[in-house]
């Protein structure tokens, strides 16, 4: 199995996935009193996954495809639909955030190393876009409150870069310095608070925090 993705949709529910030796997407849930088996999702998959629920009867898996485009499959409360591709060239897990009822927006790093952006509007994909940002991590994200997003990754200056969307528009890129030599893991708290942590180049792991009223970060370890 691939490093497993985990996702939360109710209370006392969770959802794992992970990719299993015949390269297939797998997953396993826990109801609050057990975990079931494991159930493939098929596919043929070269990334680990990402997931994401926007509802109690919603998820919604991502990962690169065998041609390195990114594929989707979803839970609807009762099915899987099956896999579909997103399209594109990628070179890494693909990201996603959910960051309100019937929207998704999917990050991957593409064979230039630039940040795309793929979002689901409540009717369609918008296409990949480019954030004009060039990193050789993988993206992480994660939502502090409706319609907002926070989005990480390593420059090619090894610093730490980070980008905001206000619901309306992005933010410029800010560095918060550092230097890292892995991915990034975030957490978005209520109250519009993040923390985003990753490894230094000394081995030692560092942590900031962004809040309304500390918008650039606080270095903390």
């Amino acid at each position: 199995m691939s490093p497993i993705a985990a996702v939360s949709r109710a209370v006392t529910r969770l959802d794992l996935f992970g990719v299993g030796t015949d390269g297939g997407c797998w997953t396993q849930w826990y109801n609050g009193t057990q975990w079931s088996g494991w159930d493939s999702l098929g596919g043929l998959i070269v990334s680990e996954p990402s997931v994401a629920a926007w509802s109690a009867d919603r998820l919604d898996v991502f990962a690169l495809g065998s041609d390195y485009a990114v594929w989707h499959d979803a839970w609807n409360g009762s099915s899987w639909g099956g896999w579909f591709s997103l399209g594109g060239s990628f070179t890494g897990r693909p990201t996603v955030v959910s960051s309100a009822a019937n929207r998704l927006d999917v990050f991957a790093v593409d064979n230039n190393h630039l940040i795309q952006q793929n979002k689901w509007n409540g009717s369609a994909w918008t296409g990949w876009n480019s954030l004009e940002l060039q990193t050789y991590s993988t993206v992480e994200a994660c939502s502090a409150s409706a319609n907002t997003l926070e989005i990480f990754a390593i420059g090619n200056n090894s610093q730490c870069w980070h980008r905001s969307w206000n619901g309306v528009a992005w933010d410029a890129w800010e560095s918060f310095g550092g230097t890292f030599e892995s991915a990034f893991s975030a957490l978005c708290f209520s109250g519009n608070i993040t923390e985003v942590f990753g490894l230094g180049n000394d081995s030692a792991a560092y942590s900031a925090v962004i809040s309304a009223t500390t918008p650039a970060g606080i270095p903390i370890g």
